[in-house]
């Protein structure tokens, strides 16, 4: 059974999706509820409503955005994910509270230097932002690139980031 919540964060509103194995789905700040419950529904068909087992990750997304969190420690299921688009989302998930790194980089990282427009599709459809944060991977000249949440969402988090890391720093 999959169990799904939602939950508000002044950034707007979060859905969580998972199992008792991890998390299926994290979605951006959506500014109603109804859109993050709609994203969590329009996935996963035989899905109920439930608070339980998502504590940790309420917790730890509330943290980050309240920049007292830099790393996550959320057991994520990558069952329905391609063998390269976890190379790509585990590689992603190593860059540092921050930092960037470009689609080159990462594509390097994962051994296939070539392949950084893949790299790009592979965060396109990444289900655990924030968590895996491909907020944090940029174009080659440092321009931002693109965000499925958009490059608003995208240039605050990592404003946000940046200004959080300074302050501790």
């Amino acid at each position: 059974m999959i169990n799904y919540c939602v939950f508000y964060l002044k950034e707007g509103w979060i859905g969580l999706a998972g199992t008792p194995e991890g998390l299926l789905k994290i979605t951006l700040p959506q500014k109603y509820r109804e859109y993050a419950e709609a994203i969590i529904k329009k996935q996963f068909s035989c899905i109920e409503c439930s608070e339980t087992g998502f504590k940790n990750a309420v917790i730890q997304l509330t943290e980050y955005f309240l920049g007292s969190r830099y790393s996550f420690s959320l057991a994520l299921d990558f069952r329905a994910i391609s063998q390269f688009a976890r190379s790509v989302l585990e590689a992603v998930k190593e860059i540092p509270y921050g930092e960037v790194r470009t689609y080159a980089e990462i594509a390097s990282i994962i051994g296939n230097p070539k392949s950084s427009r893949a790299v790009g599709q592979a965060l396109k459809c990444n289900p655990f932002p924030i968590v895996v944060p491909c907020h944090r991977v940029v174009a080659s000249r440092g321009e931002l690139g693109g965000f499925s949440g958009g490059l608003e969402l995208k240039r605050y988090l990592l404003e946000m980031e940046k200004k959080f890391k300074m302050d501790v720093y």
